[in-house]
């Protein structure tokens, strides 16, 4: 199959189940219910909602930026944050897109190896599965009966994630020790068919494991182990203020053990393949909503309509600005 097309089918698979979703996600719902609910929505949460959506942004960039330290001193935390906006903007356009892209704005913006980034990337991605297997993981701690009763492949998906992520975290701790030795057997290997080709293969991957090592120092584990908590805790938040904007904390008594279940439960929507998680995120929101507490459908979705809506404008409101504009000035550099 040709690249281009190969593209296409995998974008028009995206898109495809972006609109399953969707639909799935705002059948048989009241939409001027909806729309109220939305309109009479406080401006001070939306405020606040945006503001610690930046807050994550921002830490997400820092701890980026310690993974990126060993072979890019130069980046600050507002590079690696500017380039994670470029991330979220790009994938609302094209799924996936998105990791590509953050390590071309490094390269473009602080002149980073993109291979080198990339291992980084590689090692986050990592990170954030670990942390959403945890954190689902103490949702179904807080809510046993209730989430076997209403999602009962949960359990064992997360048992069964969490072993192949173990697995690969194995093994790429094994290969940042063994780095020598597997480069020396790839170029060794690829030296039969061509010296000059192995060479370059060679060197990409040592650039890649760069990037791997990042979190071989012993002076980065205690930053690596802070981030994620300061960063879900933050996506807690998000939650919590997106419940007392719809009344859910008064009316529900809601508290941050239940904001940390639809977080937890929400995300694993994003990790289906459709622009920006639209629709899979709305319908894992809603549903556990509706299934777990019995909130109505209309407000439930209302709530993941907001979370989710006010993260996308903000992504696009900063990302794609700022792509324009590194990309402008990387060409007059070139000129």
């Amino acid at each position: 199959m040709a690249p281009y097309l190969k593209k296409f089918t995998q974008y028009g698979i995206s898109l495809g189940l972006m609109t399953l979703f969707l639909y799935w996600a705002f059948a048989d719902i009241n939409w001027s219910d909806l729309w109220n609910m939305l309109q009479n929505m406080s401006i001070v949460w939306v405020l606040a909602i945006l503001f610690t959506t930046l807050l994550t942004l921002l830490v997400r960039g820092w701890r980026w930026k310690i993974l990126m330290h060993s072979f890019a001193p130069q980046i600050t935390t507002l590079d690696a944050a500017t380039a994670l906006s470029i991330c979220y903007a790009a994938n609302l356009v094209v799924p996936r897109s998105g990791e590509a892209v953050r390590a071309l704005s490094l390269y473009w913006s602080r002149g980073s190896p993109i291979s080198s980034v990339m291992g980084t990337v590689i090692i986050e991605r990592i990170l954030d599965m670990f942390w959403l297997i945890a954190l689902v993981g103490m949702a179904i701690f807080f809510m046993q009966e209730r989430i076997a009763q209403a999602f009962p492949w949960l359990a064992r998906s997360t048992m069964a994630t969490l072993a192949v992520f173990i697995g690969i975290l194995i093994l790429l701790i094994g290969l940042i020790y063994n780095r020598q030795w597997t480069l020396n057997q790839i170029n060794r290997q690829l030296s039969r068919f061509s010296q000059p080709f192995a060479q370059r293969i060679t060197n990409h991957i040592e650039a890649f494991f760069n990037g791997l090592s990042s979190i071989h120092s012993p002076s980065v584990y205690l930053k690596i182990l802070l981030s994620p908590l300061l960063l879900n805790t933050l996506y807690i938040l998000i939650i919590y203020e997106s419940f007392a904007s719809f009344s859910f904390i008064s009316q529900y008594l809601f508290d941050f053990s239940d904001a940390l279940v639809i977080m937890s439960i929400s995300s694993i929507g994003m990790i289906i393949p459709t622009p920006g998680g639209a629709g899979t995120y709305h319908l894992f929101f809603k549903q556990a909503l509706i299934l777990l507490y019995g909130i109505p459908t209309e407000p439930a979705l209302a709530c993941a309509t907001v979370v989710h809506g006010l993260a996308t404008l903000l992504y696009l409101f900063l990302g794609g600005p700022a792509l324009y504009l590194q990309r402008r000035t990387y060409q007059r550099r070139r000129v």
